[in-house]
């Protein structure tokens, strides 16, 4: 379509795909070269002069700082490392930069993003840790109102990331978990770095020393060899942490990974399609978003970030939402001023600072 649409433009292709199924991209009549993933920011590799980025006027209350990419690790269902290559940093004074330039454009909330976040630091010159950026960038942009973290591995953070988010009022109560399971053989198979008595250990420590933190955290459902008990120890761990909302996936195997060689996988998504009853059960799937429905959203730890004055996220929305509807409740705030009613269930409401006081309707 692309070349339809331009015959006589250089077709040029990157990212992911053009990493894991390079050749058969390659070979394509259409496509003129590939743009491997590791250089498709650098002006260079396009043949492109390189601009110095100016602050323009958000479009948005909310921008994304990419600060790291790729990963190191070697978790058994997962396809990044051959696709994004190993972990690379960007300095410190890059990412400063990068923010300075949102918040003049009227940025209110930056989120720091990463393939592996946590694993910021360890590839520079002189190696730092993720908290290093953090309180960087804080100190740097002083009249920046929020900082948000993307999604990260609980097991890596590192203790002055933890100094921090239990004094800089600023960096938002929200951590979002890649936690995958919550079974200890399942997470060995999938050679994760952390055990379920760790993840439970760490959203103790974090609630300590952040009282309102809100936890978020990625499950997969039906990873070989799962069984019913294992599915029910996942399950237990949601509440056991405390977490908050969740982003739940079923599992789907990547070829060339070493879980995707294992012969006891597809019974979940098989049996999600023909409707039957192998032996990994489909409501797997479907029972741990309505984990997350149990926590009463009026109590503002559900979903609902006080400090941001936003539903955290698409999923928490429509549960929120569902939630609401159960209770015979509006999803919706009255404003400080005690006139405006925002629905939160669509889209966020940046005009709210932290200090005001909302009413859940």
């Amino acid at each position: 379509r692309a070349r339809r649409a331009r015959p006589a433009a250089r077709l040029l292709v990157t990212g992911c795909a053009a990493e894991t199924d390079r050749a058969a991209i390659a070979a394509m009549p259409e496509v003129d070269g590939l743009v491997a993933n590791t250089a498709k920011l650098d002006p260079r590799a396009w043949n492109v002069p390189h601009r110095q980025p100016a602050a323009r006027p958000a479009a948005h209350t909310r921008g994304f700082v990419v600060v790291q990419n790729g990963c190191d690790h070697a978790c058994t269902f997962c396809i990044i490392p051959k696709g994004r290559g190993v972990s690379r940093s960007r300095t410190v004074a890059e990412v400063a930069g990068e923010v300075a330039l949102m918040v003049e454009a009227g940025v209110r909330e930056v989120v720091l993003t990463g393939v592996d976040l946590a694993s910021w630091g360890a590839d520079l010159p002189t190696p730092a840790p993720l908290g290093a950026l953090v309180g960087e960038v804080l100190r740097r942009a002083p009249t920046l109102p929020r900082l948000r973290l993307s999604s990260l591995d609980g097991a890596a953070i590192d203790p002055e990331l933890e100094e921090l988010l239990a004094s800089e009022a600023r960096l938002m109560p929200h951590l979002h978990l890649s936690l995958q399971h919550g079974h200890d053989l399942i997470l060995k198979r999938m050679k994760r770095r952390h055990l379920r008595a760790d993840a439970i250990r760490f959203c103790d420590e974090a609630r300590r020393l952040r009282p309102d933190i809100a936890f978020g955290a990625d499950l997969i459902a039906g990873f070989p060899t799962e069984t019913d008990e294992m599915f029910a120890n996942t399950l237990a761990s949601v509440d056991e942490c405390g977490i908050d909302y969740l982003h739940v996936f079923p599992y789907s195997p990547r070829p060339g990974t070493p879980a995707a060689r294992n012969r006891d996988h597809g019974g979940l998504m098989l049996s999600m399609i023909r409707g039957g009853d192998d032996d990994a059960d489909p409501r797997r799937f479907w029972n741990l978003p309505r984990v997350s429905g149990r926590f009463d959203p009026s109590a503002r730890t559900f979903a609902f970030d006080e400090a941001t004055s936003q539903i955290v996220d698409r999923w928490s929305r429509a549960l929120y939402r569902e939630r609401r509807a159960q209770l015979g409740q509006p999803a919706a705030v009255r404003g400080p001023d005690g006139g405006a009613v925002v629905d939160l269930t669509g889209a966020h409401a940046p005009w709210f600072v932290p200090g005001d006081r909302l009413e859940l309707l």
